[in-house]
């Protein structure tokens, strides 16, 4: 296992993405991959107004926290930061982000999107969506 020091969180406060940036580089990685998942107006040919994020806190942060250290030991990655936020978010906010630190690029965009797939599939949250129609559905 890793020594490397991630950064996995669940917060219902705005995820201050500039700041997560700034603190978690690598002097040896050639490669940073950021990823930003943004609540969208429109899913499914619907008009979005808003989701609420809901989670067993406790159990994702520790699933997340697993995942993170099967993608460090998977793609060799030197940092990564998993962040996912609960609560009511409004069009346009950051609903969670991945940053990924590698030698290369390649190792990060692959290790990006394989905590992605996996917190998506395996974290326990679970999202509202909440439409301009005054209809809801989970997902």
């Amino acid at each position: 296992m890793s020594t490397v020091k991630n950064y996995i969180a669940i917060t219902s406060e705005p995820i201050q993405v500039h700041e997560l940036i700034d603190c978690y580089t690598s002097e040896e990685s050639g490669g940073e991959v950021i990823f930003l998942g943004r609540v969208r107006n429109k899913n499914e040919g619907k008009k979005v107004s808003h989701l609420i994020y809901e989670a067993h806190q406790t159990m994702a942060e520790k699933m997340i926290e697993k995942i993170v250290a099967e993608a460090i030991e998977e793609f060799g990655l030197k940092k990564a930061i998993c962040m996912h936020r609960i609560g009511r978010l409004e069009i346009g906010e950051v609903a969670v982000v991945i940053l990924t630190l590698a030698v290369h690029r390649k190792e990060a965009y692959r290790a990006n999107e394989a905590i992605l797939l996996r917190v998506k599939s395996e974290a326990p949250i679970w999202k509202q969506e909440f439409y301009s129609d005054a209809s809801v559905e989970w997902k």
